[in-house]
């Protein structure tokens, strides 16, 4: 049997590849290429065929419903990625309807002031703002009131055109975002062509331009020309801190690699004259193949005539095993508060918003274990869900005793009396700000975001309270 992307490739040669058949008259009534020639040909073949009329009439049939349900389907989705028909405020209570900005391509962007990776990527977005005047930028505050939105701007300095306020949340909830910032992309006509759920990453300054436009031609059948050039924002992601040292100078091709992003952290050794690099790139390994030429480089897995990965051990061995390590020690260093004896064999963290129904399920879940003694949780507090998330996180680091403020706060549940700190303090903030950014580095956007060494000892990870068939796994042996 054949892999399938080699199936994939007969498929697409046959029909594409001209034959002695395709050229008999009886053949050309099947053309691909021809309108109506699949139906036409199904029913003159099934006119010189009286057997096949009723099982073909049935194929035709079932075909023809399959085209209205799957046209249906389409139609209902590209409903769900156009612009939200909505009209919000601006500072000075205007109505401002999204759809007056089509015509253009648009970013939005969701976010309050209360938010720190918000706040961490708007230099970036207003940067943005000035580099592409072609694009109209969004800003759409989510629950707060112009005074506070205008006494924040003027502290930071920062000028954001097009500011407006969704003070019901009402443009959040009807494009489904979770969480803050999300920042969307919209064509000049209306269509979602790409999202990010929290902040655009960016290096320490001077901060590098992150938001680049990209241009594809796309058909238009009102249109005499063939083709219009629609214009679509996407996020240019994977920027790396700092490059590892490679033992050998990498040869050109595979250094143009990493300049889309990628990070080589070894070489190895591969068949038929191919020289393997493994890479890291946004969190995940990936195997380079050099050419014997030394000018191309192929990217992806090498699989053996056994069906074998032969990317598999090197990507495991020199990217995702000093991954784990480093993961690992970070989350040790973080701003945790304990929950469970500190001799307990298995140690679990887990990214936790005080205001995440899912955080307190997992808290549940976990008693049995925990309370057994053999497994610790180590809850990494930070605030993301809700307005108040920052500082009830803060009122349980900045607590006398932490871990009894925990323990009070998950088991009452939706009952919980936790009140938020009025003001937090600078060094609580700052255990709170290096905790959200670690979650950022990590390409995490939920909680409960969980952390744990599997029986192997390898680094696993799991988003959102898991189901109970997964808590072995995680916690261990009852």
């Amino acid at each position: 049997m054949r892999p399938a992307g080699v199936r994939g490739a007969l498929l697409v040669d046959v029909c594409r590849r001209p034959g002695a058949d395709h050229r008999h008259p009886r053949w050309r009534l099947f053309a691909l290429g021809r309108p109506g020639g699949g139906a036409a040909g199904a029913a003159w073949y099934a006119w010189r065929q009286a057997s096949l009329r009723r099982p073909l009439g049935w194929g035709l049939f079932s075909g023809a419903l399959f085209w209205l349900l799957a046209s249906w389907a389409s139609h209902l989705y590209e409903q769900g990625t156009q612009l939200p028909d909505l009209a919000l405020r601006d500072a000075q209570g205007h109505s401002v309807a999204l759809h007056s900005h089509r015509g253009r391509p648009l970013v939005i962007n969701l976010w309050a002031t209360w938010c720190p990776p918000c706040r961490r990527e708007m230099p970036v977005l207003q940067q943005a703002q000035h580099d592409y005047p072609d694009v109209t930028f969004l800003f759409v505050n989510q629950g707060e009131t112009p005074q506070i939105v205008t006494n924040f701007l003027a502290t930071t300095g920062l000028n954001l055109s097009h500011v407006l306020f969704d003070t019901g949340g009402q443009l959040a909830q009807q494009v489904g975002s979770m969480a803050l910032p999300t920042t969307l992309f919209y064509d000049a006509e209306g269509r979602l062509v790409g999202s990010h759920l929290g902040a655009v990453p960016c290096q320490p300054a001077p901060c590098p331009r992150i938001l680049r436009p990209r241009y594809r031609a796309r058909s238009h059948r009102s249109s005499k020309d063939d083709t219009m050039k629609v214009s679509a924002i996407t996020l240019a992601l994977g920027m790396f801190a700092t490059q590892l040292a490679v033992a050998e100078e990498l040869p050109k091709a595979v250094q143009q690699i990493e300049a889309k992003g990628a990070k080589v952290t070894g070489s190895f050794d591969a068949p038929n004259g191919l020289k393997g690099y493994a890479a890291q790139f946004q969190n995940r390994g990936v195997a380079l193949y050099l050419t014997p030429d030394g000018k191309h480089v192929l990217v992806g897995s090498l699989f053996d005539e056994q069906g074998q990965d032969l990317s598999e051990a090197p990507l495991e061995k020199l990217v995702y095993a000093p991954m784990a390590k480093q993961v690992w020690a970070k989350l040790d260093k973080t701003a945790w508060i304990a929950d469970g004896k500190a001799d307990a064999p298995r140690v679990v963290y887990l990214f936790s918003d005080p205001n995440c129904p899912y955080c307190n399920m997992f808290w549940q879940q976990a008693r049995p274990w925990v309370d057994s003694g053999k497994v610790q949780l180590r809850h990494i507090m930070v605030g993301i869900i809700r307005a108040d998330s920052p500082a009830k996180s803060a009122a349980l680091l900045a607590s006398a005793d932490p871990q009894k403020a925990l323990q009070a706060h998950e088991s009452a549940g939706k009952a919980s009396t936790l009140k938020p700190l009025a003001k937090i303090p600078a060094q609580v903030q700052a255990k709170l700000d290096a905790n959200l950014a670690l979650m950022e580095e990590l390409g995490l956007s939920a909680t409960p975001a969980i952390f744990y060494l599997d029986d192997k000892g390898q680094l696993q990870t799991q988003q959102g309270a898991p189901r109970p068939e997964m808590l072995g796994k995680i916690l261990g042996k009852r």
